[in-house]
């Protein structure tokens, strides 16, 4: 098959992406990633040791540095998901109709479209183009059910949670219709009524990318909705050698504390690497510190703090005792697979809910947050969860169990027999 897709956002949104498109290559089929990076990574490599075609959607260049800074202080400004996705949408408007014309060349040449369940564009393109989709969650929380409720909220049984997703339903669809069906209704596509998430999701099959070990299937959920397992990247597509002084500082005492914010970082760089040294510092424990460190503020080194700049997940957690970080749908899985516990400082987003999966699974501690953390209030959950001996036997139970999922392959089993299924024909142009 031709197979187009299309996903948008940080590290976290992309990086499932080139490992689903990797496995589709694998198996055989042509393969295009549309990425448009918030960040303005450039992941060309990994499209090549994949061996499938990537095209670098330019979203940077939309923003001055002022505009970027801008932005980024007001996703800081609100812990509410729903209000930073708000403003991430209204921040998406400069490429919203340069995302749909690429996607609308891959709908044209590709027999299947999969997309991020936020690439709305991809969706629009594929109802325009009549084309097969397929929808990727990289969050359950997402998904409604009546047996659980959104988080923060609690399962207060089947009738109350109706009402708190209905609710939801109601208050996202307030915020982001004029975002999706303007641009639809441009371009003669029928509008959504139900943009969180009937207007997401595909009549064909949608894939919950998590791990079968932490996200829960609800009974409600129809067969159109499958859990996977995370999308990894093939560790053979990131060669990676410790550098001799990195070596050197993990064999030199105990397991260290590994420290990092992802690509939130960037948004308070300063404060946030302040925030890990000082609570390292007060630990007592060995760390090793993920940051930018050629943009950081000049900042005292001590002999039991190493400092790096990025480094695969999957090789270094492995040498750690715990990992602080912010709760992304990557580093959350990336903990679980290597069997270490976490401490969560989300930031927003879907971190609070990830922290407290996490948590719940018993291999988190108590979820903080970066707008009132404090280098004491860390400093105590590190200590605690590292002290924790029935954290770390339940991590190392846990990554064993994980080790043992391929979310990818069962990803591309789950894509090739439902596009052998016919496909449901159902209105979709406006009159």
């Amino acid at each position: 098959m031709r197979i187009g897709i299309q996903t948008w956002g940080s590290d976290g949104d992309i990086r499932p992406f080139i490992a689903l498109a990797g496995g589709l290559r694998k198996a055989g089929h042509e393969v295009t990633l549309c990425a448009a990076s918030l960040d303005g990574k450039d992941y060309s490599s990994l499209a090549a040791a994949l061996d499938f075609r990537i095209i670098h959607f330019p979203v940077r260049p939309s923003f001055t540095d002022l505009e970027y800074r801008a932005l980024t202080d007001k996703l800081m400004q609100t812990s509410n998901p729903l209000k930073q996705v708000k403003i991430l949408l209204d921040a998406s408007l400069p490429f919203l109709e340069g995302m749909f014309a690429a996607a609308m060349e891959m709908g044209a040449e590709c027999d299947l479209l999969i997309g991020h369940h936020i690439a709305a564009t991809l969706k629009a393109a594929a109802d325009k183009c009549g084309c097969q989709y397929v929808s990727v969650f990289l969050c359950h929380d997402f998904i409604p059910s009546s047996h659980k409720a959104p988080h923060p909220f609690p399962n207060l049984g089947g009738f109350f949670n109706g009402v708190i997703w209905s609710a939801a339903n109601n208050l996202f669809h307030l915020l982001m219709t004029r975002h999706i069906n303007r641009l639809r209704i441009q371009n003669g596509i029928v509008p959504l009524n139900d943009t969180f998430f009937t207007g997401w999701k595909s009549q064909m099959l949608n894939l919950i990318a998590i791990s079968q070990n932490i996200g829960i299937r609800q009974p409600d959920w129809d067969s159109t909705l499958q859990i996977c397992g995370f999308f990894d990247i093939p560790l053979s597509s990131e060669p990676w050698t410790p550098s001799p002084a990195l070596k050197n500082f993990l064999d030199a005492g105990e397991p260290p504390v590994y420290f990092t914010f992802g690509s939130m970082t960037q948004f308070t760089l300063d404060e946030s690497t302040e925030l890990m040294i000082n609570a390292a510092l007060l630990s007592g424990k060995r760390a090793i510190i993920q940051s930018d460190w050629n943009r950081v503020k000049a900042l005292p080194e001590y002999p039991h703090i190493f400092r790096i700049e990025r480094v695969p997940h999957h090789l270094i957690f492995p040498r750690c005792a715990l990992v602080v970080h912010h709760g992304g749908a990557g580093t959350a899985h990336s903990t679980a697979y290597c069997g270490v516990p976490s401490v969560v400082v989300a930031h927003g987003f879907d971190q609070p809910f990830w922290g407290s999966e996490l948590k719940r699974i018993g291999i988190g501690g108590r979820v903080l947050d970066i707008r009132s953390v404090t280098p004491r209030a860390l400093m105590t959950e590190i200590n605690r969860i590292y002290e924790s001996q029935e954290a770390r036997e339940k991590a190392r139970a846990l990554g064993e169990s994980v080790r043992k999922e391929n979310g990818v392959a069962r990803a591309v089993e789950l894509i090739e027999r439902a596009c052998a299924r016919p496909y449901p024909s159902y209105p979709r142009f406006a009159d």
